[in-house]
């Protein structure tokens, strides 16, 4: 999966979790989210 990829499912994944509140899997989403954010910006020419 490539690291966009991750960023939009981990989106979906926290707000799926937060509606059916399963906070822990929430949290762990956002950190997916924040990780594979900044290696996409890192990693991407502008």
């Amino acid at each position: 999966m490539t690291p966009r990829a991750s960023v939009k499912i981990g989106e979906v994944t926290k707000r799926q979790c937060e509606a059916e509140r399963i906070p822990g899997h929430a949290i762990t989403a956002q950190i997916r989210v924040d990780r594979y954010s900044l290696y996409y910006y890192l990693t991407s020419r502008w």
